[in-house]
């Protein structure tokens, strides 16, 4: 074997090693002039610059690589130099050109090189979503294969079918092919390809829900792809795919833009509008629809472009889901995806199919076809039946929807429980807070459970839809790995990061690569947790109606929910339990947002007299306003309520509210949490911890006020306020008080932050500990605000420490005064706790004795959980 043949079966071992050995060869050869030598260089320096991802300089080289050949009127030649073209027009998304090429080497080539083209034909209609064609060819491929013990070619078959199975859904089938896939490619001495084969089993492990093994698998691909000088992009991308399998969509998005970027620059089109399919469908579920438009149109575009019919059906089909979301299909639409499902099927994307007929059905019963709608749900479960798919939620979702639009409401429960526990079951099988977003289904579905609610003739029952759509919507889980010494040490370097931000900042310096520093080591962060295997959830039973009512005492507990284009509340107390219809969802979150803005313009500090007044009174009439819409209509008569509401409603002015003058108040995250919280025994409170953070003018003052409420409390003020420090007391105390500048992160919840004296404490950190105080009061600046990640789950820090186990959180829904005012109330709040008085009921009468006139530490507090 000459040195360009071994060179050319070295390729998918090492691909950069021989692009640059062949270029020397070439040169060489072209100085010679040996046309026949520069035309097979030209052909192995193609296929090597395709396998490192370098389309266009792959183009190139094969280009001349026929123009050589045709100097030299080897046919043969001619005709491998086209094979190894059609591969690369392929990747840069020219499928309609590739199979010109492969129409070529059938006329030009000889019965091996036809072979060889009868498989690169396969994979392209693999590529341009004729699946079936391509199953078939492949099939038929295996035995020959075999028979003819040609192992490499056996291997690259099996690794191909092993994609479309997965495709289809057949995961395990697609896992019993890349094994041996990978196993072969490695016998024969390639195991660069097996690495790629390694990479496709990483996808498997996404497919079947193990989110960790998927990106352990990812990283390992990755790691040894950039040590031969392969780009790391589809990796990125599959990375992107996998985290929207698990659900978390925000990070999803950040990985599926950047392969979008590196693919395209790359000149791999082809992958690119794969990954922009990713972007739309994650952008979707984040809620940014002009940002999902415009991705799936690109893609949509740039699969025309390339011939690929079956990835631009489902690219349509993508569109056609964000146009859904984005305010529902009109007629036209509806009849276009009619089309669309029809081209799906020929195509042989089952899921695709699924999942357009369930949506058709869902879009025909808002427009009363209740007969299409039928039809197209006949059709989705015969799609179920034949393929080794399980989108049970998608079709049971749609069911529900049809039966609701009929007017059978039996057959909606019945459908719709079918839903809420395959959504269940999916929140205990996925790690990690993979939970906080499964797709768009998980608040369609809750949304459904709802509008069930709404209908039920029974309080009881329309009660118990409610909490089953907030369960299926919240399966609180640790995020972060059991390794506390690697865990710590990137938080050291993080706060180090961040100490440095803010004081560039403060000194008005450039921060911008501060920011992308901090920014950078927030990512890698979370992408190394996601890898750590985590605690599956547990199902929750649902609240009795009796134990509620034996529970409530003299309080009322008021449930409130969005049903669609209202708001459903219950209202229950220990003598009745009953329904009200609120008024539209969108102007009351509105309304609300109108009264956070007040609030927050009642902090400016240096404002005139008068204008300090009008904007109280711009806020008074916010909240009433508010009130009108929202609780001026249940008629409360309590003098203690229980709010269990919206992600939306959580942090707006409650205290504020004319309804609950007079009245104590706590926010519960569910009515299931609640009667499990009352139906604990309160502890005593025999120890506490007072902290003070860094530059506030009363933190020193508040903690020594506060601290003098007890017997010998734990103090740490001044440097003693540290991270390490914090943390290993809060877990060793009953009643925590933290005084500190309070940041919420919008972007993520989770990172939000109390600024202590070396730098922040994040949510993340929180979740670490193993056991919390029973009682925290969280003097700080927006430590109250919630953000709904998908379904209705919330995070913050408040929340945060609900779920792992304390009783009772006072917090700030937004800006809280570093003032002498902020001060007393906390202070006061905090000998009433030693009296027995509760958190909720001491600020209640701290806003009475404020005459009316709720200030803005008064309206600000809130109580969370039990108290």
């Amino acid at each position: 074997m000459d040195r360009l043949a071994e060179l050319a079966t070295s390729i998918e071992r090492d691909p950069g090693d021989v692009a640059r050995e062949v270029r020397a060869v070439a040169d060489a050869a072209r100085i010679a002039e040996d046309w026949h030598t520069v035309s097979r260089a030209q052909a192995v320096l193609g296929r090597a610059w395709r396998m490192l991802g370098e389309i266009d300089l792959a183009q190139q080289a094969l280009v001349d690589a026929v123009e050589m050949a045709r100097r030299c009127a080897d046919r043969e030649l001619e005709a491998d130099a086209h094979l190894g073209l059609a591969g690369a027009l392929s990747a840069a998304g020219r499928q309609d050109d590739a199979f010109g090429h492969l129409d070529l080497v059938e006329r030009l080539g000889s019965e091996s090189l036809r072979d060889r083209a009868e498989l690169q034909r396969a994979v392209l209609c693999r590529d341009v979503g004729r699946r079936e064609e391509a199953l078939e060819l492949f099939t038929r491929a295996v035995p020959r294969l075999r028979r003819g013990e040609r192992l490499l070619d056996l291997a690259r078959v099996l690794a191909n079918r092993g994609g479309i199975l997965m495709s289809r859904g057949d995961v395990a089938a697609a896992i019993v092919d890349y094994e041996e896939a990978e196993a072969l490619f490695r016998s024969v001495g390639q195991d660069f390809v097996a690495l790629q084969v390694r990479h496709d089993l990483g996808c498997a492990a996404a497919n079947l829900g193990d989110l960790p093994r998927a990106l352990q698998l990812f990283d390992e691909v990755s790691t040894r792809f950039a040590e031969v000088g392969h780009d790391a992009s589809v990796p990125l991308l599959s990375r992107a795919e996998a985290l929207m399998i698990g659900g978390l969509t925000a990070d999803a998005l950040t990985f599926a833009r950047d392969a979008a970027r590196r693919l395209n620059a790359e000149g791999n089109q082809f992958a690119a509008a794969q990954a922009l399919v990713t972007v739309g469908a994650a952008a979707r579920v984040e809620g940014d629809y002009s940002a999902a438009r415009e991705a799936a149109d690109r893609a949509i575009e740039w699969f025309a472009a390339g011939g690929a019919a079956g990835w631009q059906h489902a690219a349509a089909l993508e569109a056609m889901r964000i146009q859904h979301d984005d305010g529902g299909l009109d007629a036209v639409a509806v009849d276009v995806l009619d089309d669309l499902a029809e081209a799906l099927v020929k195509a042989g994307d089952v899921r695709g199919e699924i999942q357009a007929r369930c949506l058709l059905a869902v879009s025909a019963c808002a427009h009363q076809d209740l007969d299409r709608a039928r039809r197209q749900l006949e059709l989705a479960t015969a799609a179920v039946a034949r393929s080794h798919l399980m989108p049970r939620v998608t079709l049971h979702h749609a069911q529900a929807t049809a039966c609701m639009a009929s007017g059978d409401l039996a057959g909606a429960r019945r459908w719709l429980r079918r839903a809420l526990d395959d959504l269940d079951g999916a929140r205990l099988s996925l790690g990690g807070d993979a939970d906080t977003a499964i797709d768009t289904q998980a608040r369609s579905v809750t949304r459904l459970a709802i509008a069930v609610a709404a209908r039920e003739p029974r309080p009881a029952r329309a009660l118990a839809w409610m909490e089953r759509a907030r369960i299926a919507g919240h399966q609180p889980r640790p995020a972060l790995p059991p390794a506390a010494d690697r865990a710590a040490a990137d938080f050291a370097r993080l706060r180090v990061v961040a100490g440095d931000l803010r004081r560039s900042e403060l000194a008005g310096e450039p921060s911008d690569e501060l920011r992308r520093r901090h920014a950078a080591l927030e990512r890698s962060m979370r992408a190394e947790w996601l890898k750590a295997s985590q605690p599956a959830g547990v199902r929750r039973a649902l609240p009795k109606l009796t134990e509620l009512k034996q529970l409530v005492g003299d309080s009322q507990v008021v449930s409130i929910a969005s049903s669609g284009d209202s708001l459903l509340a219950v209202i229950a107390d220990r003598r009745r339990t009953r329904t009200r219809t609120l008024g539209d969802p969108a102007r009351v979150v509105a309304s609300a947002r109108r009264a956070c803005t007040a609030l927050r313009s009642l902090a400016i500090v240096g404002a005139a007299p008068a204008v300090a007044a009008g904007r109280q009174r711009t806020f008074v009439a916010a909240v009433e306003a508010l009130d009108s819409m929202l609780l001026a209509p249940l008629h409360l008569d309590a003098a203690h309520v229980v709010l269990v509401v919206p992600a939306e409603l959580h942090a707006i002015p409650w205290a504020a509210l004319p309804s609950l003058q007079g009245r104590s108040f706590t926010l519960a995250p569910s009515v299931t949490w609640w009667i499990e919280a009352v139906s604990t025994p309160a502890t005593p409170v025999e120890s506490v911890l007072v902290v003070a953070g860094p530059r506030l003018a009363e933190a020193d003052a508040e903690a020594r006020g506060v601290a003098a409420c007890h017997r010998r409390p734990t103090v740490l003020v001044g440097p003693e306020a540290s991270v390490d420090n914090v943390g290993a007391a809060m877990g060793h105390h009953d009643l925590v008080h933290v005084v500190a500048h309070g940041r919420f992160r919008h972007d993520n919840p989770l990172w939000s932050t109390l600024e202590l004296a070396d730098g922040p404490l994040t949510v993340y950190e929180m979740q670490r500990l193993g056991r919390v105080p029973q009682v925290v009061v969280l003097a700080t600046c927006e430590s109250g605000l919630e953000e709904a990640r998908g379904g209705t789950q919330l995070h913050g820090l408040a929340s945060t420490l609900l779920m792992m186990g304390a009783r009772t959180i006072v917090a700030a829904i937004g800006a809280l005064p570093d003032t002498t005012e902020t001060r007393q109330a906390m202070i006061e709040l905090h000998r009433d706790l030693v009296r027995g008085v509760g958190a909720s009921a001491s600020l209640a009468r701290q806003r009475t004795s404020s005459n009316g006139a709720p200030g803005l530490t008064a309206a600000g507090l809130v109580t969370l959980g039990v108290g």
